[in-house]
C-alpha cells in the first residue's frame, strides 16, 4: 500500500496523534496508535522521510507508549487480539532503522522492554489458545495465526540487533511458551529460537547455564514424550543449530542426557532421517574436537562425492555424445550403403530391360526379314543375302574407321596444341632477348656520345624560353598571411557550427530512439487484468520528479471523477475558495 499512497510528509500529523493519545483513556489508545501504520506508509523504507517519521515518533514518545500498550489485556479492546498483532507489527517497523540521539535509552531500555512486552503478548495469546479444546474452531485458528504473527514481529525486531538475542534467550516468558504440550505453538517457538541462533550464534556462548539447561531439557523432553514427527523434527533441528553455534553443548548433551542416543531410534522412519543422522554423529563424537574433526571429514567426503559425481556425469556425457556420434555415423553409412544398393539394383534392372528390348527388336527385325525373303523369287535370295553381308561389312568398316580417325585426331590435336604453345614461348623469348639487346645498345650509345658546345647552348636557350613562358607569378608574404588567416577563420567557424549541429543531431537521434522504445512498449503492453509486478516495474519511471508528478495528476483526476455532476457543468469549480469548500466537504463525508 505504501507504493500507492506516497505523499509529502506532514510532521503535524504525528504531533496531533500524540496529543490525542495523551488526552484519551487507556482503552482508546491502542486504536489511536493504529494510525501509525498510515503514517509509516507515507514514505518507503530506507528513504529520508521514513527515517524522519521514525525519529518524530520517538521524539513525541509514541514509541514508548506503543511499548507500554502491549502489556494490556486486548480481550476488552476494540478489535481484540487482531489489534494487538497490528500494534506488534507497527512496533517492529518503527524500530527498524531507528537511531535516535538517546542511544543508551533506546538500546538499553526501550528495545528490551519491547521484546519482553511482545513475549508477554504472545504468552497471553498462547494461554487463550490452549484453553479452547475444539481444534477446528475458527477462534482457535485465528489465535494461532495471531500468535505466529507476534513471533514474526519479535524475529524482525531482534534480527538486526545481536544484543536483543541474548535478552530473548534469557527470558522466562520464552521458556514458559516452550513449556506446553501443544504441537503448533511449540513448533513456532522453536522456529523463533532457530532464527535467533542463526542471527547471532555467539549469544549461546554468553548464555547462563541454567537457562541453557532449561532449553535443552525441554527439547529432550519433547523428543522423548512426543510422537508427532513435525515436532520431533523441529526439536532435532533446533538442537543441531545450537551445537553448530556453540560446540560445547555437545559435551553437555553427552554428560547430561546419556539416554538421548538410544531415544533417537524411535524416530527412525518418520521422514527426517538426515537430521537424526547428524545428531547421532554429534552424540557419537562426544567432544568438541571430535565434532570438528567429524565435520571436516564429512565436508571432505561430500567434496569427494560431488567431484566423483561430476567426473562420472562428465564421462557419461562424453560417452553419450560418442555413442550418439557412432550411431549417427553408422546410420549414415547404412543409409549410404542401402542407397548404393538400390542404385545398383535399379541400374541392373535397367540394363536387363535394355537387353530384353534389344533381343526383342532383333527378333522382330529377323522375323520381318524372313517375311520379306519369303516374298522374293528363289534366284534372288542368295543375291539379297550377299548384299546384306556386304552392307554389314561396310557399316562395320565405317564405324571402325571413324573410331580410329577420332583417336588419331585427338592425338594430333594434343600435339598441335603443344607445338603452338612451344612456338608462342619461343617467339616471346626472342622478343625479350631483342629488347634486351637494343637497351644495351642505347645505353652504350648514350654514354659514348658527347654534346658539343653549340648543342648545349641551344638546349639551354630552349629551357630558358620555356621557363619564361611558364613563369609563376609572385605573391607577397602579406597576401599569403591574409589568405591563411581568412582560411583559418572560415575553418574555425565551420567547425563550431558543425559541433552544434552534431550535438543537436545526436539529441534528435536519442529522442527518436526513446520515442520508438516507448511506442514499442505501449504496443506490447499487456491488459490491465493480465499485468504482473514485473510489468508495473517496467512501466514505472525511475525519475522521482516524474513519478511525483504522475501521482499528483492521478490523484487530481480521481478526485475530479468523484465530483458531483453539477460541479462539472461550468468553470465555477476553477475558483480557489469553492474548490477548498468542496475538498473540506468531501473530507467530512469520508
Amino acid at each position: 500500500m505504501a507504493a500507492e499512497i506516497l505523499g509529502d510528509y506532514d510532521p503535524g500529523r504525528i504531533l496531533k496523534l500524540a496529543a490525542e493519545v495523551a488526552d484519551s483513556p487507556d482503552k482508546k489508545v491502542p486504536v489511536l496508535l493504529l494510525e501509525l501504520r498510515d503514517i509509516l506508509d507515507m514514505a518507503p523504507a530506507g528513504s529520508p522521510n521514513a527515517r524522519k517519521i521514525r525519529l518524530d515518533i520517538w521524539t513525541y514518545d509514541l514509541l514508548q507508549v506503543l511499548v507500554l500498550v502491549l502489556k494490556q489485556d486486548f480481550s476488552t479492546i476494540h478489535g481484540g487480539w487482531a489489534t494487538a498483532v497490528k500494534l506488534s507489527q507497527i512496533l517492529s517497523t518503527c524500530c527498524a532503522g531507528l537511531d535516535p540521539p538517546e542511544t543508551n535509552e533506546f538500546y538499553d531500555l526501550t528495545l528490551p522492554s519491547a521484546t519482553d512486552n511482545l513475549l508477554i503478548l504472545s504468552r497471553r495469546i498462547q494461554v487463550r489458545y490452549d484453553k479452547i479444546e475444539d481444534v477446528s474452531s475458527l477462534i482457535k485458528l485465528q489465535l494461532l495465526k495471531d500468535f505466529r504473527s507476534v513471533l514474526d514481529s519479535i524475529s524482525w525486531l531482534i534480527s538486526p540487533i545481536p544484543a536483543l538475542i541474548g535478552h530473548l534467550l534469557h527470558s522466562q516468558y520464552l521458556l514458559q511458551m516452550l513449556l506446553t504440550d501443544d504441537i503448533e505453538t511449540s513448533r513456532s517457538v522453536m522456529s523463533l529460537i532457530q532464527n535467533a541462533v542463526h542471527a547471532n550464534p555467539t549469544a549461546l556462548r554468553t548464555m547462563e547455564e541454567k537457562f541453557l539447561f532449561s532449553l535443552l531439557d525441554e527439547f529432550v523432553y519433547k523428543l522423548s514424550a512426543s510422537t508427532d514427527s513435525t515436532l520431533g523434527r523441529s526439536a532435532t533441528r533446533t538442537i543441531l543449530d545450537m551445537t553448530e553455534a556453540h560446540p560445547a553443548i555437545v559435551e553437555i548433551l553427552c554428560a547430561r542426557f546419556k539416554g538421548l542416543r538410544p531415544l533417537l531410534g524411535k524416530w527412525s522412519g518418520k521422514g527426517f532421517e538426515k537430521e537424526l543422522r547428524e545428531l547421532t554423529r554429534v552424540l557419537d563424537a562426544g567432544t568438541v574436537e571430535q565434532v570438528e574433526s567429524q565435520k571436516l571429514h564429512d565436508a571432505a567426503r561430500k567434496i569427494q562425492a560431488m567431484y566423483r559425481g561430476y567426473r562420472m556425469r562428465t564421462q557419461l556425457k562424453k560417452a553419450n555424445k560418442a555413442l550418439s556420434t557412432l550411431q549417427r555415423s553408422f546410420r549414415k553409412k547404412r543409409a549410404n550403403k542401402e542407397k548404393e544398393q538400390a542404385a545398383q539394383k535399379q541400374q541392373a534392372e535397367l540394363k536387363h530391360l535394355l537387353r530384353v528390348r534389344r533381343q526383342r527388336a532383333l527378333r522382330e527385325a529377323r522375323r520381318k526379314e524372313l517375311y520379306l525373303m519369303e516374298s522374293l523369287p528363289a534366284p534372288q535370295v542368295n543375291k539379297h543375302i550377299s548384299q546384306q553381308q556386304k552392307n554389314a561389312a561396310v557399316k562395320i568398316q565405317k564405324i571402325w574407321r571413324g573410331h580410329n580417325s577420332r583417336k588419331k585426331f585427338q592425338k594430333e590435336k594434343d600435339s598441335r596444341v603443344q607445338y603452338r604453345a612451344a612456338s608462342l614461348i619461343q617467339r616471346q623469348v626472342r622478343l625479350w632477348l631483342e629488347r634486351r639487346r637494343r637497351a644495351k645498345l642505347d645505353e652504350s650509345f648514350m654514354f659514348s656520345q658527347q654534346l658539343s658546345d653549340e648543342r648545349r647552348v641551344e638546349l639551354q636557350g630552349k629551357i630558358r624560353e620555356y621557363r619564361e613562358m611558364h613563369a609563376v607569378r609572385g605573391i607577397s608574404r602579406e597576401k599569403l598571411t591574409e589568405q591563411h588567416e581568412n582560411a583559418h577563420s572560415v575553418l574555425q567557424s565551420h567547425m563550431m557550427r558543425r559541433a552544434a549541429s552534431l550535438k543537436a543531431d545526436q539529441r534528435r537521434r536519442v529522442l527518436l530512439a526513446a520515442l520508438d522504445t516507448d511506442a514499442e512498449m505501449m504496443i506490447a503492453a499487456p491488459k490491465l487484468a493480465e499485468a504482473t509486478e514485473e510489468d508495473i516495474q517496467l512501466f514505472s519511471s525511475k525519475s522521482v520528479p516524474v513519478a511525483a508528478k504522475a501521482r499528483h495528476s492521478h490523484a487530481e483526476h480521481m478526485r475530479a471523477m468523484n465530483l458531483q455532476w453539477y460541479q462539472k457543468l461550468g468553470d465555477e469549480f476553477q475558483d480557489g475558495s469553492l474548490r477548498d469548500d468542496l475538498e473540506e466537504n468531501n473530507a467530512y463525508n469520508f
